[in-house]
Formats: C-alpha cells, structure tokens, sequence
C-alpha cells in the first residue's frame, strides 16, 4: 500500500497486483466504468483510486446496496476485460 494513500483506498498499482494483471489492464476498466468503487479524487485528473471495501465486495459477488443490504454483483477479475488472457508484448520496430 502507498504510505500516503489512506488504508481504506487502493490505487492502481495495488489493484493489479491483486487481480495479477497490467495495470493497463485497469486502466482500460476503469475507463469502462468496470471497476467497482473506483473514483478520481481531484476533478479532471489522471488519478484514479479505489475504494477497498466495495472493490473486496465485488470480488466476493456482493456489494453493499444502498439500503444496507447486499446485492450481486458481476464484477470479477474476468469482467476487466482482458484478464486471465495471455499477455503479449509489441515488439519495437528495429531500423
């Protein structure tokens, strides 16, 4: 965890490393709006962080409802798009 970050958020880094994906990987979910508790703290910034609680939840297939009962939740670690594929590298053209 970043020592500057509070213990109750994660950043991307932290979310890759559990899911075992890129970050771009998140990346490219939290663009989708596909991670669960997933917001930006300064308005029109590029950082992105990520509420532990809701993002654990998800994980788990509930998620606390507004009401303060649990619903299902689909997102998992395959709904992110690209995990559990084989990851490939572009290769630099050489001259």
């Amino acid at each position: 965890m970043s020592p500057l970050l509070p213990p109750e958020l994660l950043d991307v880094r932290e979310v890759a490393a559990i899911l075992r994906v890129s970050e771009d990987t998140i990346y490219e979910a939290l663009q989708k709006g596909r991670v669960p508790g997933a917001f930006r703290p300064l308005p029109g910034s590029r950082l992105w962080r990520i509420r532990k609680a809701e993002f654990y939840a998800s994980l788990a297939g509930t998620a606390p409802a507004s009401d303060g009962g649990a619903e299902t939740v689909p997102e998992t670690a395959e709904a992110l798009g690209r995990a559990g594929r084989p990851r490939t590298r572009r290769r630099r053209a050489t001259s």
